[in-house]
């Protein structure tokens, strides 16, 4: 992994935390793992002790904006706040502005997105704050829309999942048709 910075990086022993400002980037490659890349203005490292030494335990990004890559996932994000737990590997993007997230051949923005991978194979938990849109355009199947002005939660139910739009909202199945209501409930089988 390599870290760098223009500015000045600070260790602060009392509230365990190293700050690195102005221009920073951080950058991890695997062989196996593909590239992350991680750019912001100001990089907030919060150190924890789990059962030995200090080790890193969350991460806290902030810029304008923060924009996150990793090649294996197919993941890039935007948001002026960027946090990362990485015990749980939980993500909260927010700010100011809406933010986005890109997974593969799905794109999403929002005004928040709280996201928990699953187990391997699972889409794991999100929760979106809208006002906020989702298109996907998959290699096999139809291309979808969704929109919605107050949130879309997506959550683990039995062997599948639920997403749940509130808010005006509305779903769209190109060459299907649409669906609008103020709250709605599908159930999606994970594949």
């Amino acid at each position: 992994m390599l870290v760098s910075c223009r500015g000045s990086l600070c260790l602060n022993v009392a509230a365990d935390v190293i700050t690195l400002e102005d221009k920073v980037e951080v950058i991890r490659t695997g062989t196996q793992s593909g590239t992350d890349h991680l750019a912001c203005d100001l990089l907030a490292i919060l150190l924890g002790r789990r059962e030995g030494p200090l080790e890193p335990v969350e991460i806290q990004a902030k810029g304008s904006p923060v924009v996150a890559t990793s090649s294996q996932a197919g993941l890039e994000a935007r948001a002026a706040r960027l946090g990362y737990e990485i015990a749980t590997r939980r993500i909260v993007l927010d700010g100011d502005d809406p933010v986005s997230l890109v997974v593969r051949d799905t794109e999403m923005e929002a005004r928040k997105i709280d996201y928990c991978p699953g187990p391997a194979g699972s889409p794991g938990a999100l929760m979106a704050v809208g006002p906020g849109r989702l298109a996907s355009r998959p290699a096999r199947g139809q291309p979808a829309r969704a929109r919605w002005q107050q949130w879309l939660r997506m959550r683990p139910d039995g062997a599948g999942h639920v997403a749940s739009l509130a808010g005006d909202a509305e779903v769209g199945i190109e060459g299907q048709g649409r669906l609008a209501a103020s709250e709605m409930h599908l159930w999606l089988d994970v594949v």
